[in-house]
Order: C-alpha cells, then sequence, then structure tokens
C-alpha cells in the first residue's frame, strides 16, 4: 500500500489542535469502561526506526464522526466506542513542522476486546522518493505481553481474545525475514556494533567484517519479538539486550562467544539501562535506580535495594555508568549528589561515596590507577575533583580550560573528555576545544602537547 504525503509547517497543526477540529484522546485508559467500549491498540515504525511522534486520524464509518487521537512512543492506544472505523491518516511533528501520510487500515471494535492493527512500518523503498509504503505485521503476541505488564487493569478485565486484520493484510513470516535484511541499509551508525547489529521489527545480526571495517556478512539472531532492540551492551566477547519477557516483563537476550542464551530479569522499568562488565557479569538499573547484578550471564541475579531513589530521575539516562579498574560505579546526573560504588572482587552491596559538593549533579567519573577524577555538570568552569586511592577527601582542581556546552548536557564534550580522559606512564591526557593536553601531576597543572598523545591505547 502506498502512502501519499502532504508537508505542513507546525502552525498549521497546532491551529488545527486548538480549534477543536477532532476530538482528542490520549493514552490515559479506563478499565471500566471496558465493558462498554473496545480498545485500539497500534505501534508504528519507519526506516531505521526514526518515527516521530504525531496523531492519528480515525473515522467511525457508521457516523462519519473524526477523533485525534495522540501517537506517544510510536505507539497508538485509545478506548472507542463500538462499531466500524478507519484509520486513514497519521501526522508526525518534527524540527521541520508536519508530515501528513494518507492510507486506509479499516478495523472492527467490540465492547471488552483489544483490536491489534499491528505494526505499521512506513518504508520508503527509493531513499531518494519521499513516497512511502506501508507494511502490516502481526505482533500480537507483543501487544499482549505489552498490555499485561503495562496496564495490568485493562488487561485483566479485556477478552483473552484480541481481534485483528484479515490475517492477508499482514506480511508472512518469509516476507517479515527479507523486510529485516532490506532494512539492514538503514540501521544507523550507533546501532551497527563490532560484531552485532540491532534495528527495529526485533532485528538482532551477528555480522562479521572484512579488514576494513565493511560488514561482508550478517546472520539473523532469533528474538521471538517485534518490538525494537534498543537496550543493549556490546563487552569483548559478548552482546545482550533486552527484549519482552516469556514469563517476565523483560527477558535478557546474551550471546557469549556465540552460544545464545534467552534468561528472565528482576522487574525493572521500561526506562533502563544494562551493561556489561568483567568476563561475565551484568547490571541492569532503570530511573528508580532500582539496581541488579548477575556475575554468571544472567542466570541468577542480586537485588540491591539499599540503593533505591526516593525520586525518580526524569529519564535513565540522567544515570551514569563506569567500569572502573577496581569495580563499578553508578552515579546521578540530577541534584541528588548519588554516586555507588561495588567492589568487582566479590563485594555484594554497593556504598555510597560522598560527593564533593551537595546538590552536585555530576557528568562523570573516571577511575585511574592512583584513584577517582570526577567532573560536575557547571557550563562555564573549570572545576574537577579528585579523590586518591585512600579515600580521604575530595580534591578540587582546575581543567586546562573551560566546558562551554555542558551547561546543557549534551553535546560531543560530555563524550570526549571521558572517552580522551586517560592515563599513561603517570601523566594524564585530556582533549578539550580541539587540543589535547597533558599533567604529570594529578590535573595541578597541564601543558598543550601533540594530538597523537590523546587517542586511545
Amino acid at each position: 500500500m502506498r502512502l501519499k504525503e502532504s508537508v505542513w509547517v507546525i502552525f498549521c497543526l497546532v491551529m488545527c489542535m486548538a480549534s477543536g477540529c477532532a476530538t482528542s484522546s490520549g493514552v490515559t485508559l479506563s478499565p471500566e469502561k471496558m465493558a462498554e467500549e473496545g480498545l485500539l491498540v497500534a505501534k508504528f515504525n519507519d526506516n531505521g526506526g526514526i518515527f516521530y511522534d504525531g496523531h492519528a486520524t480515525i473515522v467511525n464509518i457508521d457516523n462519519l464522526e473524526t477523533i485525534s487521537a495522540e501517537i506517544n512512543n510510536k505507539r497508538l492506544m485509545v478506548q472507542l466506542k463500538p462499531g466500524k472505523y478507519n484509520l486513514n491518516r497519521i501526522g508526525q511533528r518534527n524540527q521541520f513542522g508536519a508530515s501528513w501520510y494518507d492510507f486506509s487500515v479499516k478495523f472492527e471494535i467490540r465492547p471488552g476486546f483489544a483490536t491489534n492493527l499491528g505494526v505499521l512500518l512506513l518504508y520508503s523503498v527509493d531513499p531518494g522518493n519521499k513516497e512511502k509504503q506501508i507494511f502490516l505485521v502481526d505482533n500480537s503476541d507483543d501487544v499482549r505481553h505489552f498490555l499485561k505488564y503495562n496496564y495490568s487493569q485493562i488487561y485483566e478485565r479485556m477478552n483473552a481474545e484480541i481481534l485483528k486484520l484479515e490475517p492477508d493484510r499482514y506480511m508472512t513470516p518469509q516476507q517479515i525475514y527479507r523486510q529485516r535484511h532490506l532494512m539492514f541499509k538503514d540501521i544507523p551508525t550507533y546501532a551497527l556494533k563490532e560484531k552485532y547489529a540491532y534495528s527495529i521489527l526485533g532485528s538482532l545480526f551477528e555480522i562479521q567484517r572484512d579488514r576494513f571495517g565493511k560488514v561482508v556478512k550478517r546472520d539473523l539472531i532469533p528474538t521471538d519479538t517485534y518490538e525494537d532492540i534498543d537496550i543493549v551492551s556490546e563487552g569483548k566477547d559478548r552482546f545482550a539486550c533486552l527484549v519482552p519477557g516469556k514469563t517476565s516483563k523483560h527477558d535478557l537476550i546474551i550471546l557469549n562467544d556465540g552460544k545464545l542464551s534467552r534468561l528472565p530479569i528482576p522487574e525493572v522499568d521500561e526506562d533502563c539501562h544494562l551493561h556489561l562488565y568483567g568476563r561475565s557479569s551484568v547490571v541492569i538499573f532503570d530511573r528508580y535506580l532500582r539496581v541488579a547484578t548477575s556475575h554468571d550471564n544472567g542466570a541468577s541475579w542480586l537485588l540491591h535495594p539499599e540503593v533505591k531513589l526516593e525520586n525518580p530521575v526524569l529519564s535513565s539516562w540522567r544515570i551514569g555508568f563506569h567500569e572502573g579498574k577496581s569495580g563499578i560505579y553508578i552515579f546521578s546526573r540530577d541534584t541528588d549528589s548519588t554516586l555507588l560504588f561495588q567492589d568487582t572482587e566479590g563485594a555484594k552491596k554497593f556504598k555510597q561515596i560522598p560527593s564533593p559538593v551537595e546538590k552536585m549533579k555530576i557528568v562523570w567519573v573516571k577511575e585511574i590507577d592512583e584513584g577517582l577524577f570526577l567532573m560536575p555538570l557547571s557550563g562555564f568552569s573549570k572545576d574537577i575533583y579528585f579523590l586518591d586511592k585512600a579515600g580521604s577527601s575530595w580534591v578540587k582542581k582546575e581543567l586546562p580550560t573551560s566546558r562551554l556546552g555542558d551547561i546543557y548536557g549534551f553535546g560531543r564534550h560530555l563524550i570526549d573528555y571521558r572517552e580522551s580522559f586517560q592515563e599513561k606512564e603517570g601523566k594524564i591526557f585530556i582533549l578539550m576545544s580541539e587540543q589535547c593536553w597533558e599533567s604529570d601531576d594529578m590535573g595541578n597543572s597541564w601543558a598543550k602537547v601533540g594530538l597523537g598523545n590523546c587517542k586511545a591505547k
């Protein structure tokens, strides 16, 4: 099915919403209404997983009522009265305005039932052509799992059967297999790891590269899901990702020296992080700082209730992780100044390391042989702190130049500083403002040196 696109400035979309041209429905669902209404569910995706949220236009075929429903996190969920409907348009908001796509997917709503349209994949076969085709994938098992673990009250009140479109509307397994391989070229750079690559529709590939780094072979790894894979970690000989669980909210898929295992994990928030460290250790934490660790590649887990935050941060991206030489560090980029450390020599609990200043936002920490460096979030400041191995007290030092850009918490500096900050033969080096700086006295003084000194070891 081909889609017709119309591009409008964002002003038109805002004015339409403000003028009441259609009733608006969000994702606030009422379990009580399931006795007299039905639930519509759909998932949207685009080339390379880039899909901007927006609105879907739904028309009641019986009375021609038009309903505008929000698309949040690529997902459409709205309760509707019984009847026959047509989903005929979606609008995506982005930084350039809004894009409208016209098409037609007819469906039926029955009281007490969830109607699943599946994954609606908007795909440009020709990257130079804005015209898109729509492919529908039956993801009913994923939808059932999603409702069970995220909308349990709705799930308990709805009929066990999920209503779907006619079978011939969905792609066959063979077509999905071909589509996954076809979309490999759309995988963004950050999802192309050294030995593995991941994408939308639950696509996970084991890849081989030639001596120039080009991918010359790829094998599709079964994941039993059509949900996006986006929580991943890659180690030297390991790769892990989270997918919807078979008996829990999440399962851990881990590949260790080519051997694949799928294991349940303790419950964490959807917004979470996963890290591999050491030879067989895994840590998972969410925005509540609920932390679980495993030292046998996910076969068993240890929970750490001693580190849970009283108030969750807005996003798990505000919680950082660092694997040092003596252990792992988990720290908060919010103002609660949380800095946790766990010794990798078998300690079962995390210990709190007092931060240099109260209410400090920590950008990153980096452990070297002599101790621990900490960089706070302070845009124009040169401040950096050092804690020696004895752990006596923090010492404030200065970077060679101020960190313009850090104040907003984004930009290449946050990555470059920690990645380039390293110790070599008793000296430390850092890349700032396109210059490599060297210190032979643990950051008390700095001197410019050749850029080659800041290259990773």
